[in-house]
């Protein structure tokens, strides 16, 4: 609760960094806290400012799996009129799509793909490798098939999503104890769907 508090406080101050070059939003990500994220960009939060490793607040969201905050991030322009860059590299050359998918994010990839249309096709200045390289490279069947065109993941439970373990829960592998069904969307539908949770439509739509 201190911690929350002292956040409110920084919102007045948002782009002010710690001695991580970390803002009050980068902080925000670390929690999930999707409600944080709306007071600080009211309060003048910039979407894309980095800190000493070139990581933004959605580098950070997509590495630990919090699509709650990243679903915050991506909907709304900063006070500079900016959004959310989803394609991003880090100093390292990784982007948000990237540290979801060695992460084995999900949900996370779900949104960045069919949500935020992040570009797949990028490759880490490192290895060379693009995000469905790093999949592959790990052999993640389910990671895998997310990239398939209109196909999207759900827990076995019955839709939402809500009862999926994250890969920081797993320890960042696939846990075959809990079921999954991959399922077949039209990609409008997909569209359709975002605005419906009044996300930003992909493409400017």
């Amino acid at each position: 609760m201190q911690h929350l508090l002292l956040l409110e406080k920084q919102a007045h101050h948002s782009t002010l960094v710690n001695h991580h070059n970390n803002t009050a939003l980068f902080i925000a990500a670390d929690n999930n806290d999707a409600k944080m994220c709306a007071l600080l960009f009211d309060h003048g939060a910039r979407h894309n400012q980095p800190n000493f490793e070139g990581w933004c607040p959605v580098h950070r969201a997509c590495a630990l799996g919090h699509n709650d905050f990243l679903c915050a991030l991506i909907k709304r322009r900063d006070k500079a009129d900016h959004w959310c860059d989803v394609n991003r590299k880090t100093s390292k050359g990784l982007t948000p799509l990237m540290l979801a998918v060695v992460s084995s994010q999900s949900l996370v990839i779900d949104t960045l793909l069919w949500v935020a249309e992040a570009n797949k096709k990028l490759v880490d200045e490192g290895s060379n490798m693009t995000a469905l390289d790093f999949a592959k490279q790990e052999g993640n069947a389910l990671i895998i098939d997310q990239f398939k065109i209109g196909t999207r993941v759900r827990s076995g439970g019955g839709g939402g999503g809500g009862g999926m373990k994250t890969g920081r829960e797993r320890g960042g592998k696939v846990d075959s104890s809990v079921r999954r069904d991959l399922v077949e969307e039209e990609p409008s539908m997909l569209m359709f769907n975002a605005i419906d949770h009044g996300w930003r439509p992909v493409k400017g739509l």
